[in-house]
């Protein structure tokens, strides 16, 4: 029954549908399930064409566990049942893309906007900032600010280096006048006292 409307006529050993093509697919679902409760998984459907149709949707959106007799209603049933499966793997590999992506450009305006500072911190000192080389090139002198991204170097009277922390295989330590930071190919080496990715020094 649904608020009180006569879905199906229990005749004992079969199930008849009122008015099938009046039916919603929850509806029809439903009664399936009750067939499928009373008689087993493997129902036989009678009934024209369109309602077969409607049956194996509705099976297949509510994920039914039914098998059918006839053998073209179960064929249709597991091409659904595999199309929808297919479909659900796609929506869940865009969702986690798209998560993905989410994480990826917030992590990028989280380095944008340390970088922002540093540079900010640097005009406070009155100073000039030194773009990276980071194929080739060697600077040295004391780190005077750190973050979880970025070191600033002194690598002149007035001139620092912004040092992107995911590109050297160390962290350096504030204040160490030995520091010596050498890039090579994209990558850079720390020379001198150093921090752990914990902020202690060793």
């Amino acid at each position: 029954m649904d608020k009180g409307r006569e879905l199906f006529i229990d005749q004992g050993r079969n199930l008849s549908i009122v008015k099938y093509d009046e039916q919603t697919s929850k509806q029809i679902a439903a009664a399936l399930a009750v067939a499928q409760h009373k008689f087993g998984i493997t129902l036989t459907v009678a009934g024209p064409d369109e309602f077969k149709t409607r049956a194996v949707a509705a099976a297949v959106e509510f994920e039914l566990i039914v098998k059918f007799s006839d053998p073209a209603m179960e064929t249709h049933r597991l091409q659904m049942t595999e199309a929808k499966r297919q479909a659900e793997r796609e929506s869940k590999r865009l969702a986690l893309e798209a998560a993905r992506e989410a994480q990826s450009q917030a992590a990028k305006v989280s380095l944008l906007e340390s970088k922002e500072a540093c540079v900010l911190w640097i005009n406070g000192e009155s100073g000039q900032h030194v773009l990276v080389d980071t194929e080739q090139s060697d600077y040295v002198g004391p780190v005077v600010q750190l973050d979880g991204l970025h070191a600033v170097q002194k690598v002149g009277r007035t001139a620092y280096a912004i040092h992107e922390l995911e590109n050297l295989d160390r962290v350096p330590f504030v204040g160490d006048t030995k520091n010596e930071i050498q890039y090579r190919g994209g990558f850079g080496h720390v020379k001198g006292c150093e921090v752990n990715r914990g902020g202690r020094e060793r």
